[in-house]
């Protein structure tokens, strides 16, 4: 695939930078209102459900994409087209696959939660998140699919497709008095089979069934993919963990604190996840033609205008946190500042972890990537238990702060080090 060498190439990347973050402005901003929505209209208890459950979806899908559309952007680039075509097909049955075993566990899940008092409230909405995440991860292979094939504004079709009709069922419930955490699983599901039907349709031409070789595709993307499983594992431990273990002493009313927090930093995550969206294909196909160099220069540029943005944007929000929590939600949540002021310093070292990762992944060593994750989890659980005793629920959050600046200076180390692109886990002519 072409490279972003000349003028117009690197005008056409803007451009399709441009659509990418409009996109993911459509995505966060639908996950952001829904979120204030949910807080509004239901009490902190069921928020804090919500969130919780969120999560867990969240797990499911980044472990059934680790092993589909993480090596689908990274592997897909350097492919030649009929390759390509037959790399899809293969990688869109064994994304049925992955989709069924999410559904499997999540069922798993609300069924043993039906039969314990505590958690039996969360059932149903663990239920609807079985078949929200079969649509859902349907969805993102095929946006995928569609950035890889640089095409953006395709992808922003679909997402507002399913963004309008989904806020449009929920505030309609909320409105009916009936919007709770179940409700909007069930219309994530409803809304997201249609989409994923618009969606196939889109990509229809990516295809080909003649070429499909189930077996090969799952070597390249075990190989590949095995690490990439590791990186949301150990990730969730690191980025998702410390926001669970917080209600072990603070209860879901907590959890709704620092969740409600977390929102106001959307921005930042908008910015962050539309860049890798769209960055991550190229950056592996600039670093198949030009080498480290062109890749390092690549990814400075392209991702060092998001981290001035994303500074801009967390200074404004270190220095009037509670300003921005009344903003969004009236006084539900005042006094959570110093939650706004932690998201913003975990967001900001997570950029330079997030950097380095693309960097690292595009020359086929997510295995460096993982191998860091995996460390700064058994970090944290170590300063976990350091902490706590010294701050109690606090404790958690600064285990989590020392653990995610670690984790940002080692990985930018290693995607520095002479020589690390020379042994990927998947070779190129594979």
């Amino acid at each position: 695939m072409a490279t972003p060498n000349t003028p117009e190439r690197r005008g056409a990347l803007v451009r399709k930078g441009a659509v990418a973050a409009i996109d993911q402005a459509v995505l966060s901003g639908a996950g952001f209102a829904t979120a204030v929505l949910l807080a509004w209209s239901c009490a902190k208890v069921e928020f804090g459900l919500y969130a919780f459950v969120l999560m867990l979806q969240l797990l499911a899908a980044g472990l059934a994409g680790s092993f589909v559309t993480r090596p689908l952007t990274v592997l897909g680039p350097s492919m030649t087209p009929r390759a390509f075509r037959g790399f899809v097909a293969s990688a869109a049955v064994w994304q049925v696959v992955a989709g069924a075993a999410s559904a499997v566990l999540l069922l798993a899940i609300a069924g043993a939660s039906a039969s314990v008092d505590a958690w039996h409230v969360a059932s149903g909405a663990l239920a609807w998140s079985a078949a929200a995440v079969v649509t859902w991860q349907g969805r993102e292979f095929i946006r995928q699919v569609l950035f890889t094939q640089q095409r953006p504004g395709a992808v922003l079709a679909n997402d507002v497709l399913n963004v309008a009709g989904t806020l449009a069922l929920l505030v309609v419930l909320a409105r009916a008095g009936g919007l709770d955490a179940a409700a909007v699983f069930r219309c994530n599901a409803m809304v997201g089979a249609v989409t994923l039907a618009f969606g196939l349709w889109q990509i229809r031409g990516a295809f080909d069934f003649g070429a499909i070789d189930l077996a090969a595709t799952a070597r390249r993307n075990v190989a590949y993919g095995r690490w990439a499983a590791v990186i949301t594992v150990a990730g969730f431990a690191t980025t998702q963990l410390p926001v669970l273990v917080f209600p072990a002493f603070t209860g879901l009313v907590g959890l709704a604190a620092i969740e409600a927090a977390r929102h106001v930093l959307a921005p930042v995550a908008i910015l962050r996840t539309a860049s890798g969206n769209l960055l991550m294909p190229r950056a592996a196909s600039v670093f198949a033609d030009r080498g480290r160099d062109g890749l390092h220069a690549f990814v400075t540029r392209a991702l060092g205008l998001v981290g001035v943005l994303s500074a801009v944007y967390g200074v404004v929000a270190a220095v009037l946190p509670e300003s921005m929590l009344w903003l969004l939600y009236g006084d539900k949540f005042a006094g959570a500042g110093a939650y706004v002021c932690l998201w913003v310093f975990v967001q900001l070292v997570s950029h330079a972890s997030f950097s380095a990762s693309v960097g690292l992944e595009a020359m086929r060593r997510p295995d460096v990537v993982g191998r860091v994750a995996v460390g700064a989890a058994l970090a944290f659980l170590a300063l976990l238990g350091a902490c706590v005793p010294l701050f109690g629920a606090h404790g958690v959050l600064v285990a989590w702060g020392v653990t995610e600046l670690g984790r940002a200076v080692v990985l930018v180390s290693r995607y520095s080090r002479e020589g690390v692109e020379r042994r990927p886990v998947v070779g190129w002519g594979t």
